[in-house]
């Protein structure tokens, strides 16, 4: 049986790789290099993943088959070696209907966990949220008898951060 041949390209520095939407007939084994991973929400980048030598990215429309879920970029020159649509169904194929089951299952909570994070961290107010979210949690889960110690200790510390947050984003351009 032959060994397959692997195509190998180059992005300088700057370059997308691909766009967000884009079809998704490739995915990438980095060589040499650093991408990131990043979605673009209301004008702003929000960045998924730093990825370097040895790491794979571009693999979730092979797997789903749907368009790209986020943007590449070349950090610095990059040299990739080009996983096709073909190469990777073939070897997909050859694998348990279990591991293909849950290659599947796994790359789709990916991508809908990634959208969560970009959409909740486009922004600032976002930031603020969460921790709010986080501190709520927190709280719940105490005994009642602890709640009082959060909210003489940790909550004008936390008012404080989200006054903060809040004349940062004030001062921010549109």
């Amino acid at each position: 049986m032959d060994k397959p041949s692997y195509q190998k390209h180059s992005f300088p520095k700057g370059h997308y790789v691909f766009k967000e939407g884009e079809p998704a007939p490739f995915a990438y084994l980095i060589e040499a290099g650093t991408v990131e991973v990043f979605k673009e929400i209301d004008g702003k980048q929000i960045s998924l993943a730093k990825l370097g030598a040895g790491e794979i990215f571009g693999e979730m429309g092979l797997i789903t088959d749907d368009a790209r879920a986020a943007s590449v970029k070349a950090l610095v020159d990059c040299h990739v070696i080009v996983i096709d649509r073909r190469m990777f169904k073939e070897k997909l194929a050859s694998s348990d209907p279990t591991v293909r089951a849950i290659v599947k299952m796994l790359s789709k909570r990916i991508v809908a966990s990634n959208q969560t994070y970009a959409s909740e961290n486009a922004s600032l107010e976002g930031l603020v949220r969460s921790a709010e979210a986080i501190l709520a949690h927190l709280v719940a889960e105490l005994p009642a008898s602890k709640r009082g110690l959060i909210e003489q200790g940790v909550r004008p510390r936390f008012d404080s951060f989200v006054s903060a947050v809040r004349a940062f984003q004030d001062r921010m351009p549109e």
